[in-house]
């Protein structure tokens, strides 16, 4: 019923958007010669979810909609915007093959070192059959890795390591937050399991307050109090809970401009906004590299700075060549 009331802007799931392209007549009648911009958003993710086929039928059921439309009459009236972090192989190849069209232009979001370019704007890297090769040597030649982190990180995102035995990680982390909490700064703690969420945000909300004097009264269903005191409330976010509970956490935590926490999993690695997010702890490495970018990306959004924190064993040592490899030049 929503879509027959006509369309300016349609979000949605592949699935969701392929299914009601194979049946509801009124969406093909809408989008007829109409569709103006086809956006894919975190494609780096579709394309691990092994969805690019659902994306290739998706613009095979657009263009026989409206067949003979179009500059070229191949029913193509609209343009294709692909939305990644990390850019990689198979992302240039899906808008080439899949999506179609001449002379991608790769929009890099990092500050270029020129004089002729200036300081934080965007770097725009013709991708056709003649360059599209050079995307990939060795940046040691000179030419331009697509795969390097540094085109994704925010160039007012601060980077930081610190390495610390396992006797003293947990200090370590509490140290760091209660200086957080005293200077009323909002972070959020990446972890690798929903069960170490658990089991850090029980532990830290059932601690008297470290701040402050007085004891604070813990309500499970208020997740206020603990450690640091109501003054900076900590939250939790992981795919076992409940989805209703999951977006009731997420406003609360951006509802509040005072100090607070959140500690989640990978859940909140991507497609969350935290306005005004001081700091991003990594006390857990992801897994892989590129989720790096993706959880640091958290902080430092729209222009404004922000901090980021990765803990890391004696042994992981060598998780920052990694990273240095991979174009994070900026870390320290």
């Amino acid at each position: 019923a929503r879509l027959r009331k006509g369309i300016s802007i349609l979000i949605g799931t592949p699935g969701r958007l392929l299914d009601h392209l194979s049946k509801t007549e009124s969406l093909l009648m809408a989008l007829k010669n109409k569709l103006e911009w086809l956006v894919l958003d975190e494609v780096d993710r579709l394309l691990d979810a092994g969805l690019g086929g659902q994306e290739e039928q998706i613009v095979q059921h657009l263009r026989s909609n409206q067949p003979g439309a179009g500059p070229k009459r191949d029913g193509v009236t609209w343009r294709s915007v692909l939305v990644s972090a990390t850019v990689t192989a198979d992302i240039e190849g899906l808008a080439k093959t899949v999506l179609g069209g001449e002379g991608w232009l790769w929009a890099r979001g990092h500050a270029v070192k020129s004089s002729a370019v200036g300081q934080g704007t965007m770097q725009l890297v013709k991708c056709d059959d003649e360059s599209s090769t050079d995307l990939h040597k060795d940046t040691d030649k000179g030419s331009i890795n697509i795969n390097e982190l540094n085109n994704a990180t925010p160039r007012q995102l601060a980077q930081l390591f610190i390495v610390v035995s396992a006797k003293l990680r947990l200090a370590a982390l509490i140290a760091f937050l209660s200086a957080r909490a005293a200077k009323g700064e909002r972070t959020v703690v990446f972890l690798s399991t929903c069960d170490s969420v658990d089991y850090h945000h029980a532990l830290l909300t059932s601690m008297e307050s470290i701040l402050g004097s007085g004891k604070d009264v813990v309500d499970d269903e208020v997740e206020s109090g603990g450690i640091f005191g109501k003054a900076c409330p900590i939250f939790k976010l992981h795919g076992d809970i409940p989805h209703n509970k999951r977006m009731t956490t997420i406003n609360d935590f951006n509802s509040n401009q005072q100090s607070a926490i959140l500690l989640a999993t990978d859940v909140a690695g991507r497609g969350l906004n935290f306005p005004s997010l001081d700091w991003i702890v990594q006390y857990d490495p992801p897994c892989e590299t590129n989720d790096y970018c993706h959880r640091a990306g958290r902080s430092a959004r729209a222009g404004k700075a922000g901090h980021a924190l990765l803990f890391l064993l004696p042994s992981e040592r060598q998780y920052i060549e990694v990273l240095i490899l991979r174009g994070l030049k900026d870390i320290s």
